[in-house]
């Protein structure tokens, strides 16, 4: 998997879906890591620490989350989460 190609991409579909939200605020910070692991060489996810035996894209994204109904109380919440992809052979 081309790292450069995997990391725009997921890049560009996390921004997307982010604007897709109208309470989530600033995007504090996007990571996306490319880990290019098959059977023959498996290798430790880097959020999770298990085992990757296939070519996986995984993101992490820190966003500012704003309540609707809680402004005065909570201005923003920040909220972290991760997500991957990995590519599987068709069988």
């Amino acid at each position: 998997m081309e790292e450069e190609v995997a990391s725009a991409e997921a890049t560009k579909v996390t921004l997307d879906n982010l604007d897709q939200n109208p309470v989530l605020g600033l995007v504090g910070e996007i990571k996306v890591k490319t880990i290019n692991a098959d059977t023959k060489n498996p290798l430790p996810h880097p959020v999770t620490g298990r085992l990757l035996t296939d070519p996986t894209v995984t993101v992490q994204v820190k966003v500012f989350f704003r309540p609707p109904f809680l402004s005065q109380v909570f201005r923003e919440i920040p909220i972290e989460v991760h997500a991957d992809a990995s590519l599987l052979e068709k069988k």
